[in-house]
C-alpha cells in the first residue's frame, strides 16, 4: 500500500446497492456500511487498483477492481442474526491465506468468509485482507515468476 495515493473517498451507494443495506437488520446494516467504507478507502490507497466496480452478485454488494487481472471481488453479506459475512471467491485459497495470518484475530466461515459480529470490528487485519483480495491476481503472478 502506498501512503502517497490520494484517498478518493467513498461514493454514495447506488440505487441498486442501497436497498440491500436498507433491508438488513440494524446491527448488520451498521457493520455493512462500515465495511463498504473500508473497502473503498483501502482500494483508494492501492496504486494498482485505480477504481472499483460496485455491483450486485448473488444479491450481495460486490466490489472489485475495475481493471481486469488485478484482484478478486469482495462481497458484503448482511445476515439476519446481525452479523455480516465479508465474502470471497471460495475456489481460491485466499481465505486460507487470511486464516494463516489472522486465525487468532478474525472469525472465519469455511473457505469463503470472514464473519464480523459487531461494529468497530474492522481492524487492521480486515483492512489487510481486503488489500490482499484487491491485489490477489498480482500476487499470484509474482509467485509464478522465476527469481
Amino acid at each position: 500500500m502506498s501512503d502517497q495515493s490520494e484517498d478518493r473517498g467513498v461514493p454514495p451507494a447506488s440505487d441498486e446497492i442501497r436497498p440491500v443495506f436498507d433491508a438488513a437488520p440494524a446491527r448488520a446494516r451498521a457493520i455493512a456500511i462500515e465495511l463498504r467504507e473500508l473497502i473503498y478507502r483501502t482500494a483508494s490507497k492501492l496504486d494498482e487498483v485505480s477504481d472499483l466496480t460496485e455491483s450486485l452478485k448473488w444479491g450481495e454488494p460486490s466490489y472489485a477492481p475495475s481493471r481486469p487481472g488485478i484482484g478478486t471481488s469482495v462481497r458484503i453479506s448482511p445476515r439476519e442474526d446481525g452479523s455480516v459475512g465479508l465474502m470471497f471467491i471460495c475456489h481460491t485459497d485466499i481465505v486460507s491465506s487470511f486464516r494463516e495470518l489472522y486465525r487468532d484475530e478474525l472469525e472465519f466461515e469455511g473457505r469463503r468468509a470472514i464473519i464480523l459480529r459487531r461494529s468497530g470490528q474492522s481492524t487492521d487485519a480486515v483492512t489487510h485482507c481486503v488489500s490482499m483480495a484487491m491485489t490477489w491476481h498480482l500476487g499470484k503472478r509474482a509467485k509464478r515468476r522465476p527469481a
